[in-house]
């Protein structure tokens, strides 16, 4: 990563902890006991004109009635696979994909709503490469790691008292240097996404 995507990146940051920080401030809620969540999401991000589709897991913990943070893994196609058409060829690479993990915090815009808007700011990992075929078995190539950030704003629908729907649209930064035909940056770029979470409480 060279200096200058560096700094972009820490500007992105940067504005998006401090969008947060503002809510946080505001927050005058006593604090609750943490409680956990599993998710599960899909959705899709927008490279070269193309929608990529990803599918992703959650844990979080709900810090307060309007903080929230979680672990994330997400997963995406760059290109087709053998038996399996993705509609997708951001690489001529065939059986190319990206791994990404990290952390995100939300803060939502109400303490307890059945509609409740929100802002998200996460930062993380992100793992390229592609299968090979060697002897009627796929073994995995060196993988290219990459930070990336993101930022976006949702609404989050509570159905009941312990599920709820986050519908997600925000903007992912990935400085990445050249892979295997990928340009500079190609990864960056817009994103949407629909979240199912349970409480276990």
């Amino acid at each position: 990563m060279n200096k200058n995507s560096t700094k972009q990146l820490t500007v992105l940051m940067i504005i998006a902890f401090t969008t947060m920080t503002t809510l946080f401030a505001a927050d005058r809620c006593e604090y609750l006991s943490p409680r956990i969540y599993l998710g599960i999401d899909y959705g899709h991000s927008v490279v070269e004109e193309q929608e990529v589709p990803n599918v992703g897991i959650t844990v979080g913990s709900k810090l307060s009635s309007r903080t929230s943070t979680e672990i994330f893994a997400r997963i995406e196609p760059l290109s087709n696979f053998p038996g399996e058409n993705f509609g997708v060829d951001i690489t001529e690479t065939e059986a190319t994909f990206a791994f990404s993990s990290g952390l995100a915090v939300t803060a939502r815009m109400f303490h307890d709503a059945a509609f409740n808007p929100f802002v998200q700011a996460g930062i993380g990992t992100m793992a390229i490469g592609h299968l090979i075929s060697e002897d009627d078995e796929y073994v995995m190539s060196n993988l290219e790691y990459v930070m990336h950030g993101t930022v976006a704003t949702g609404l989050e629908v509570n159905i009941f008292q312990g599920v709820s729907i986050q519908f997600v649209h925000g903007y992912r930064y990935i400085p990445h240097r050249r892979i295997f035909d990928i340009e500079p940056h190609t990864l960056s770029g817009s994103f949407n996404s629909v979240a199912f979470k349970a409480y276990l409480d």
